[in-house]
């Protein structure tokens, strides 16, 4: 694996090097989780700021068509 060099406020390594520590992995590692939460959180934010611009009649929409989708939850099959 490739790896680069970056630049952070003192504080911000102290603070990854501590959580690295106290869980026994990397400083990477510990950037690597947090980067991967962070594209998490963004991807939710845009879903969530999309629903938000909805009308009335798309969320009306949306909804109606989340029922039809959930029908396909209990098909028929016995649970595990």
């Amino acid at each position: 694996m490739a790896t680069v060099m970056i630049r952070v406020d003192k504080s911000v390594r102290n603070a990854a090097a501590a959580l690295a520590a106290a869980s026994g992995t990397t400083i990477a590692d510990v950037v690597a989780r947090a980067v991967k939460e962070a594209e998490h959180q963004a991807f939710w934010d845009a879903q969530n700021a999309a629903l938000n611009r909805l009308t009335p009649e798309e969320m009306a929409d949306y909804h109606a068509e989340n029922e039809e989708w959930n029908a396909t939850l209990k098909d028929g099959l016995d649970e595990w």
